[in-house]
């Protein structure tokens, strides 16, 4: 009856949006960049340059000049720089 219905349609709904989430899910840049060690994380922390305490918007890898890097995540390098 309507009470059967009513669950095969709340459980569409939900593959549904679990199927959406999954497609965000696989977007999102989760992945190590690097084989590396973390050398410094995101947060506040003393500037290395002004030392003083400055907020840190990147997660930072100690590694040798030339090492490969990887792409975490879908896009397009548009700047690259210091």
């Amino acid at each position: 009856g309507l009470a059967f219905v009513e669950t095969i349609d709340g459980i569409d709904s939900t593959l549904a949006n679990v199927q959406d989430m999954r497609r965000k899910l696989a977007s999102l840049p989760l992945g190590r960049p690097i084989i590396a060690p973390r050398s410094s994380g995101f947060g506040y922390r003393t500037d290395p340059f002004l030392k003083r305490p400055a907020l840190h918007t990147g997660i930072d890898f100690r590694a040798v000049s030339g090492s490969p890097v990887r792409a975490t995540g879908p896009g397009e390098v548009v700047e690259a720089g210091w």
